[in-house]
């Protein structure tokens, strides 16, 4: 239903070789501000001027609201745009219990510290490599909306 679906975009962002992040130099001390970093990232490209969305982030912490006040501030800077973000649980909403999955397989697939050994989580990755016609593992072109992978590589960030 997804892939058939419209108006449906995921994007993940992978992090490459998350030991050399530098959270004291660039993420005020903390891995959690590194991660509302990588959500703005992974939105950006996504907004579209002139439009309305609404964006909902799962739980991780009693900062969260905060934060997601931030984000959504930063990501209508100089924007006619219209961004309402909420935080949820994620057994809250379907979709995104299915960002979860997704996540979860894209994850799974670009893990390099484990060898893929589950039968089911194989299947998954194998449904969704068959329906995006391409890697898990790899990077998608920036157009690409309905399923786009952005891998980041960080140089002591």
């Amino acid at each position: 239903m997804y892939f058939e679906g419209e108006g449906f975009k995921f994007k993940a962002t992978v992090v490459l070789n998350k030991k050399k992040l530098n959270h004291e130099a660039f993420n005020r001390g903390g891995h959690n501000e590194f991660y509302y970093k990588m959500f703005y990232y992974t939105l950006r490209d996504f907004l579209k001027p002139e439009n309305q969305y609404k964006i909902y982030l799962d739980y991780m912490d009693s900062l969260g609201g905060e934060k997601a006040k931030k984000l959504t501030e930063v990501l209508q800077a100089g924007t006619n745009n219209k961004i309402d973000t909420y935080i949820i649980h994620s057994y809250e909403a379907q979709l995104i219990q299915l960002c979860d999955l997704f996540i979860g397989a894209v994850s799974y697939k670009n893990r390099t510290d484990i060898e893929m050994q589950s039968t089911i989580k194989k299947r998954i990755v194998t449904y969704l490599e068959e329906k995006i016609d391409g890697g898990l593992d790899y990077a998608t072109p920036q157009w690409e909306e309905k399923f786009n992978i952005f891998r980041f590589l960080p140089r002591s960030c």
